[in-house]
């Protein structure tokens, strides 16, 4: 059982029955009113939650996150770049081909709710191995998953992104295992990092001018519009 809604859920349930008692019923409404909400409700709840979860996931944006061999860092996707990596569909799924430095411009779309994602590296023979998703409070409880497993954490760090500010909240995910995750959340780093996006979309902007510029010299306008008719 979930410990979030026995917080939220138990207080409220505790309450109704308090006033269920002062109730004039009869002891048995009260006893089927006081004990049928966690026998069937609770049961009911987690079958809804099942059949939702799955149809989300099963319905949620595919995508297969490739990382080149060694790479341990945060890695990052800013969508809707147009000088960023093409819209790649293999298996159904969007494939998202990370560089060296992690920050990937991407083209597409990135969709929020639920997800449908695999996460895999390149070894040393050019294979694909897939990355399991690792979440950082579990290594804070008993038993303590292995701490030197190489995954994929979600990045809770907020960029600073100066070219575009209204690309702050991105798809970004740390690739490391937990011994070494700190080093990717402090300040020199993530300073690197922002500087390193920056660099990047300001690059891109200027492309997009310049080949807009190139397009506009090489198009030649009609004298007028009897060349159409």
């Amino acid at each position: 059982m979930n410990l979030y809604w026995i917080i939220i859920g138990g207080p409220i349930y505790l309450i109704g029955v308090f006033f269920l008692i002062l109730q004039e019923r009869a002891t048995k409404d009260k006893l089927i009113w006081t004990f049928w909400p966690p026998i069937l409700v609770y049961p009911a709840f987690i079958v809804l939650m099942y059949i939702t979860g799955t149809l989300g996931t099963a319905f949620a944006q595919k995508l297969d996150f490739r990382f080149p061999e060694n790479f341990r860092g945060t890695a990052v996707v800013i969508p809707n770049m147009e000088c960023g990596q093409e819209i790649i569909v293999e298996d159904g799924r969007e494939v998202l081909n990370f560089p060296e430095h992690g920050v990937l411009l991407y083209q597409g779309k990135i969709e929020y709710g639920y997800i449908n994602h695999v996460y895999r590296v390149y070894d040393s023979t050019g294979e694909l191995q897939e990355l399991p998703e690792l979440l950082i409070q579990d290594f804070n409880s008993e038993p303590k998953p292995d701490t030197s497993e190489l995954g994929v954490f979600f990045s809770y760090r907020p960029l600073m992104i100066k070219e575009a500010p209204e690309r702050n909240h991105n798809l970004s995910y740390d690739v490391s295992t937990f011994e070494e995750i700190d080093q990717f959340h402090n300040f020199q780093y993530g300073k690197k990092l922002d500087n390193k996006i920056d660099s990047l979309i300001l690059n891109c902007k200027n492309w997009a001018q310049q080949t807009l510029s190139v397009m506009c010299q090489t198009t030649s306008l009609p004298a007028s519009s009897e060349q159409f008719i």
